[in-house]
């Protein structure tokens, strides 16, 4: 809703505050864009500009306001508001983007609304709101994927006569007006579909690969035969299901005709009828057994057409590599002499290897030769720690010294008796 406290100024002509009071203009724009976008046209796809607008917006006591033009200029500036001429062509081309700009350098091209600076002011136009036709989209694009693209196996599933695509995403759009603009969309702005006359074609970037070799850029005579069969199906279906219902009317009619025992003639009518709905619905199931058969037909002859597109990508990627490999005779040659190579490289190791074990031998008998000197030497050393461990001193050699000077004498004489005898046993080993 509105301020109270703004609405004198908002639905005054306030385009003079841009020079006077550029904080109050550009205030007052910011009001009524939120209010246009969150109140007005809130999730409403089609906005209709001009004398509606303006009744819409009418106050009695203000009246409609004088300078919603600025606003509605804005929002299309800003890509919020598509005017319909401009989005039923479509995105602009390269070229004409920058043409659009090089003219727009010399002359004002921004949108303009506004049509005369009195009475009801804004020219009679539509205008698509962007945000909710995206809305719309991501809504659709769901559907597509989990219907038609994740199901598509080839290219029949993805052509539809315009009816049938309808009743696809009936469910995402708020009645059949909008059918036609989400079409553009997805035509012209997404890529995804193809449109043409009655026919509709998927080509999203999923399901590429399924439509690449049958006209992706446009609708082809096949792909009318194909939609029109599978409408033709379509049609048949639904009357199998309204006869079947019928049939079943039919018999509890008779049913209870019978139980209340009205009349002979009342009862044979029922019969009759039923009998004519059956004959009807088994001539219904016979066209649909003879349209089914058609599209599997239809059906085998894409897969097979597929499955020849791929055997030939096949054939010529096996031709570009045997063609890098050379002839029978280059590879007979190759082989022969990788076999030498390998000859040479055993008879190589076979030499290294006989060096290596003659060096082994030496080694060998270096090793055992320091393995039995070390031996011999832990035996004289076992055996001298046995000899000095047996050695017995005399109580009468031990002299317990009176003084520093009797004691440093006596105890030369017993180191010397000592060292005299460990000399004599390292030296004489064998007889230790």
């Amino acid at each position: 809703m509105l301020p109270e406290s703004r609405i004198v100024s908002l639905y005054s002509d306030f385009r003079k505050l841009k020079e006077l009071n550029p904080e109050g203009y550009h205030a007052n724009i910011q009001v009524w864009k939120h209010h246009l976008i969150e109140d007005v046209w809130k999730d409403q796809l089609v906005i209709q500009g001009g004398d509606d607008l303006l009744l819409k917006l009418n106050r009695s006591n203000s009246g409609f306001p004088k300078s919603i033009d600025i606003v509605i200029d804005l929002l299309v500036d800003e890509g919020v508001l598509i005017p319909m001429d401009v989005f039923t062509k479509g995105r602009d081309s390269g070229l004409s983007s920058w043409f659009r700009w090089s003219v727009n350098m010399l002359v004002d091209l921004s949108w303009k609304s506004r049509i005369s600076n009195n009475g009801k002011y804004l020219c009679n136009m539509a205008y698509v709101n962007l945000p909710v036709m995206v809305s719309r989209y991501e809504a659709t694009a769901k559907v597509l994927q989990e219907k038609v693209l994740s199901r598509a196996t080839r290219v029949t599933d993805l052509i539809f006569k315009k009816s049938d695509f309808y009743v696809l995403i009936e469910e995402c759009l708020r009645g059949k007006s909008e059918f036609e603009l989400i079409l553009i969309f997805l035509q012209h702005y997404k890529s995804t579909i193809l449109v043409d006359g009655p026919v509709i074609k998927v080509i999203d970037p999923h399901v590429f690969s399924l439509v690449q070799s049958f006209g992706p850029d446009r609708i082809t005579e096949n792909d009318r035969a194909i939609a029109d069969i599978k409408g033709a199906i379509q049609t048949v279906e639904t009357q199998v299901q309204k006869l079947h219902i019928h049939i079943h009317e039919i018999s509890r009619h008779l049913r209870d005709s019978i139980n209340a025992s009205v009349s002979k003639e009342l009862q044979r009518r029922y019969l009759k009828l039923r009998k004519l709905t059956e004959s009807n619905l088994s001539r219904a199931l016979t066209q649909l057994f003879n349209l089914m058969e058609i599209k599997d037909h239809i059906d085998k002859s894409v897969d097979n057409l597929a499955l020849v597109g791929v055997l030939s990508g096949a054939s010529k990627t096996l031709k570009n590599i045997n063609k890098q490999l050379g002839s029978i005779e280059d590879l007979e040659k190759l082989l022969s002499d990788v076999t030498e190579q390998n000859e040479v490289v055993d008879e190589v190791n076979f030499l290294l290897s006989t060096s290596v074990q003659s060096n082994d031998v030496d080694l060998d008998q270096e090793l055992q030769q320091m393995e039995n000197e070390m031996k011999q030497e832990h035996y004289y050393e076992k055996k001298l720690l046995s000899r000095l461990s047996n050695l017995n001193v005399r109580d009468d050699e031990i002299i317990i010294p009176s003084n520093e000077a009797q004691g440093e004498g006596t105890q030369e004489k017993k180191t010397a008796k000592y060292d005299t005898d460990i000399n004599y046993t390292l030296n004489n080993p064998e007889q230790a």
